[in-house]
């Protein structure tokens, strides 16, 4: 029972409705896209250039080629960098 009343009062001091290590996780994908390019691929999605590696975002279906937002829940650099290309807040796209 503490625990419980432990963890509701850790919960309150968040600042949004996600937890903090997820917003400090978004954060740093969002530092790792600076360094990715991105190019639109009309109606499929995005294609981002990380270094060597090309991954392609579809923002409809929520996947990237990376696969990172599929298996974690939250968006990774790539889709991250779709969403500042499309103006788009990407906190709005963590999975509860």
């Amino acid at each position: 029972m503490d625990k419980n009343v432990e963890m509701r009062k850790f919960v309150d001091t968040w600042i949004s409705d996600i937890s903090p290590m997820t917003l400090f996780i978004l954060e740093e994908n969002k530092d790792m896209a600076r360094n990715c390019t991105v190019r639109l691929i009309g109606q499929i999605g995005y294609e981002i250039i990380d270094g060597p590696y090309r991954h392609i975002v579809d923002i409809r279906a929520r996947t990237c080629t990376c696969r990172s937002w599929q298996l974690r829940g939250m968006p990774c650099q790539h889709v991250v960098l779709a969403y500042q290309h499309k103006v788009i807040e990407p906190e709005f796209y963590v999975e509860e």
